[in-house]
């Protein structure tokens, strides 16, 4: 199939059920994508690159891509929820070629009812090499977990945020990882 390559520096929003499976390489910009768990299709996903000012993908359900994230010219590169209340699983596994900034929603209110929460979930594991940011935002009890897959990049894991919510690791977390730093408010 072919690939559909994503350079604008604004946010796409993607709705609905795609069929697709040659890939999706996010450069630059932001890709939103809500209600359907196809909306990236069937294929792995890049992000950043050669020519990238940085990437985000925001989500609110379970996908199942591969993702493979390289170093940008500059800014970052990030995966996150894309709303209050809103969660994700990521059950492919993440390679990495530069850095990853992993986030829940930064709500900058508090939220009622106190169950509303972002949450972040992966389970495919993370490997090659790049560090690795959990950034816990919001001001309600969002978390973010990393279970199942093991977390064995080469580069350090650092856990921080403002959220009340919990940063859980309940994967092995390899020898390849050279450090791990608690940093949250």
């Amino acid at each position: 199939g072919n690939t559909n390559d994503l350079y604008g520096s604004g946010t796409l929003t993607l709705t609905g059920a795609n069929t697709f499976d040659g890939g999706v390489n996010i450069v630059n910009g932001t890709v939103v994508s809500r209600t359907s768990t196809s909306t990236l299709g069937t294929g792995a996903v890049t992000m950043g690159g050669t020519g990238s000012a940085g990437a985000s993908y925001q989500l609110g359900h379970a996908i199942s891509n591969n993702f493979t994230i390289n170093a940008p010219d500059s800014g970052l590169i990030v995966i996150g929820a894309n709303d209050v209340g809103s969660g994700f699983t990521m059950a492919g596994g993440i390679t990495l070629n530069g850095a990853l900034t992993i986030r829940t929603f930064d709500n900058t209110v508090p939220i009622e009812p106190a169950t509303t929460k972002a949450s972040a979930n992966f389970t495919g594991g993370i490997a090659g090499t790049g560090d690795v940011v959990l950034d816990n935002l919001g001001l309600a009890a969002n978390f973010i977990t990393l279970n199942t897959g093991a977390i064995n990049h080469i580069g350090s894991l650092t856990l921080q945020g403002t959220a009340t919510g919990n940063t859980t690791i309940g994967a092995v977390i390899g020898a390849n990882v050279t450090d791990v730093t608690q940093n949250s408010a």
